[in-house]
This record gives C-alpha cells, structure tokens and sequence, in this order.
C-alpha cells in the first residue's frame, strides 16, 4: 500500500503534464483490473483513456481527466456523440483528478470525481454547460431551442427503444448539428449504409498511391488545410464544462465525489511511522517463522529418517498456515 501511494506520488511530480496523464493512465488502469485504450475502436478515436474492471468481465470505459486546480474540463463533441451512436456505447464514465500544488509546484493533494455522460443525458449536459451552441441545426428552418428539444426527444427515444430506426433517426438529427465534424466522424458513414471503421488493405493501398501521385507543394497544401481543420475544431467543437456547473448538474450526471488524496511527503512519512509501530512485531514473527518453515522442509527432503522427515512435514504445515494468517491480516484494524 505504501509502495502504491509513493509510486503515485512520484508519477504526478517527476514527469511533465503530458507524460504524467498517460502514466497515470496506466496506473488507474492496473489498479482497477483495466487495459488502456490508445487504438481507435470502429473508426472512431477513443475518447476512452482506459478500460477499467475488464480483466474481471466487466469492462467500464473511462476518460480520466488529470488537471490543475480549476481548469475547465473538455472533451470533442464529435468523439463523444460517435462513441454514443456509431459504437453504440450506452455511457462513458468521466474521472476527474484535480491536482493541489504547493509553491514549490508539487502535487500534494488529488481531489476525485466522477460522472457519466449518456444517450439520455447527452444533451442536458450539453447545455447546463453552456456549449448548447454545439447542438444548433447546420441547417433547417427550426430554432435553436426546438432542434434542441427534438435531438434530446430523439435521443431519449433510442435510449428507451434502441431499434435501427430510432438509431437513424437520432443519428441523423446529431449529424446535422453545428458541433459535429462530418469529415472526421463516422456519423454519414452510418446512415450512408457503409462501412464503419478503419480502411482496407485495398483502400489503403490506393490512399497512398494517391498520396504518391501528388506533387509536393500540392500535398503540403492538403496537409496545411487539414490542419486548419483541426485547430478550428479544436476550439470550435469542444464542449467545455466547468466545475460549477459539474456540481449543478449533478443529479442529472450520477456525479461521485471520491474525496481528497492526500499525497504530501508529510502525511506519507507519517503513515510509514504508523504501520510500522503496527507492524514491527509481526513482522519479527513472520521472519521467525519463515526461517523455522524453511529448515522444516529441508529437513524433510533431506532427513534419512524418515519418521523424523514426517514429524518436520508436519511442523512445516502448521507454520506456512501460520504464515499465510500473518500475510493475509488487513493491518488497519490492528493497534
């Protein structure tokens, strides 16, 4: 446990924002029996971080955010509402980790919470957010606020009944919002009747011999303007929620709050001293019986006799039980 938190404490300090995240990740991931999640799933980029409690035949999709005091939490609206309608996911499970920095700028302290997006809160949440822009019709004579009403509606209706037609319907109504990408999504693929998911060899092959066959000043053209795109989605097509507005919308989104972790070098010496005052004895103990086991069993492999090989046998069961109670024992409720 003490080798946990520590490990914990040093991947929030010794790495920078980034690499911290993706390390931390992969420690959430282990500690809840996961697999982080980096390929793309259907086409779709994952807006799953990791893939929690699936080595134990459930599986949880988790997108963790790792953030410094109150930083707005932000996620792409067009992965979300792909991960919703073309993967079919139900919800997706947002972990939030607010980091508490000293002056020296280290992480002493992770505040935990956690909330879930669904098909039925999807577009509540969307606008106690503030980001109901990103639901506004591209085009259609309906208002703002009753293409709203119809997506929640429609939504609602394939949350209820998850047939194909109330699947197309929502789908088609998502596609023709403002905040969706229908050049990055796979929303048009769907209702197209094509394929949803990552290239053929075939096609692949043909892409870059396309690539190829361009000139170099053409392509470097291309890839300019599909930068573009991305950066204008990337401010445009974001939903952003603050934590305020977390907090009041929390009946709608299931919102958790797991408590403050305190991580400061303080409190960890001091759980040391604790444990180990609770420890020390047992500790002593096991060594004890683990030395009188091990000469038991050789004894028993190596005793001529064989009267005297049985009599260490028994001995040598006794103590691994012995052995096996000191282990198992939770030291918290020892004083």
């Amino acid at each position: 446990m003490m080798m946990i938190t520590e490990a914990l404490q040093a991947t929030l300090n010794d790495f920078g924002d980034s690499s911290a995240g993706f390390v931390f990740e992969g420690f959430l991931a282990a500690l809840l029996g996961g697999h982080q999640q980096a390929d793309k799933v259907a086409g779709t980029l994952p807006i799953e971080d990791f893939v929690a409690f699936s080595e134990f035949g459930s599986s949880v999709p988790v997108s963790l955010k790792l953030l410094s005091g109150n930083t707005d939490i932000k996620g792409s609206y067009t992965n979300l509402v792909d991960f919703l309608m073309v993967r079919g996911a139900p919800a997706i499970k947002y972990l939030i980790a607010y980091k508490q920095k000293t002056g020296k700028d280290v992480v002493e302290k992770l505040n935990l919470l956690a909330f879930d997006i669904t098909l039925e809160n999807f577009v509540d949440f969307i606008v106690g957010t503030l980001s109901e822009n990103l639901l506004s019709p591209k085009r259609g004579r309906m208002s703002d606020r009753n293409y709203i009403k119809t997506v929640k509606k429609l939504m609602q209706n394939y949350a209820s009944d998850p047939s194909e037609e109330n699947k197309a319907a929502a789908a088609k109504a998502l596609l023709n919002t403002t905040g969706y990408n229908s050049s990055a999504g796979q929303l048009g693929k769907y209702l197209a009747g094509e394929e949803v998911g990552e290239p053929s060899e075939e096609e692949q092959a043909a892409i870059e011999k396309e690539k190829a066959a361009r000139s170099k000043a053409s392509y470097e053209k291309t890839k300019i303007a599909e930068s573009a795109e991305l950066m204008t989605e990337a401010s445009d097509r974001q939903w952003a929620a603050s934590r305020a507005q977390i907090a009041r919308l929390k009946d709608i989104i299931n919102l958790e709050s797991y408590g403050e972790l305190d991580l400061s070098q303080v409190n960890i010496d001091a759980l040391v001293n604790i444990y180990s005052d609770i420890l020390g004895e047992e500790i002593l103990k096991l060594l004890e019986l683990t030395k009188d086991l091990t000469e038991n069993i050789n004894t028993y492999f190596s005793s001529d006799k064989r009267s005297k090989a049985q009599a260490a046998n028994v001995q040598a069961q006794g103590q691994s039980e012995q052995v096996k109670g000191l282990l198992g024992d939770d030291p918290r409720f020892k004083k």
